[in-house]
């Protein structure tokens, strides 16, 4: 949970500051791209393109100076299986496709989808960093005996 307003926040906040910023939205919901305004369903390529070389393609300007964005669509869940089954490498196909991107960019932030599939192994594999958002709610940080008292 909030995941997407983190990378976007993030994103937003350093290239505020003068560091040119690529946010990448690698989940099939889309949430960062719909933030930023963008229709996935007119997202011109799959995003599996940037696995097999054309993300540059994909690069849109993200509303901010020094703000960009490769947006997401639905056809990213087609990508994971296809990642999974053509590619033994699939690990690191993310860093691969990215590596050219990372003269142009101070940072590239990644947005990744809630589970840790394919999708999200490569995004944790392609980062320098990872910042895992979490939920502060009474469940989220009560101890596991409490819960069990019942």
């Amino acid at each position: 949970m909030g995941k997407s307003t983190t990378a976007l926040n993030l994103g937003a906040g350093l290239a505020e500051q003068g560091y040119p910023t690529l946010l990448v939205d690698l989940d099939p919901h889309a949430g960062l791209t719909k933030m930023l305004r963008e229709n996935p369903e007119h997202v011109a390529q799959s995003f599996s393109d940037v696995f097999f070389g054309k993300a540059e393609q994909l690069i849109k300007p993200a509303g901010l100076p020094g703000l960009f964005l490769i947006p997401a669509n639905d056809q990213l869940a087609i990508a994971e299986a296809e990642l999974r089954s053509h590619d033994p490498n699939w690990g690191s196909a993310l860093r691969d496709a990215l590596e050219p991107l990372r003269t142009q960019y101070d940072y590239i932030v990644i947005d990744t989808p809630p589970s840790l599939g394919v999708l999200a192994t490569t995004a944790i594999g392609a980062a320098d960093g990872v910042i895992v958002p979490l939920q502060s709610d009474f469940i989220a940080t009560s101890p596991r005996q409490s819960l069990m008292t019942r």
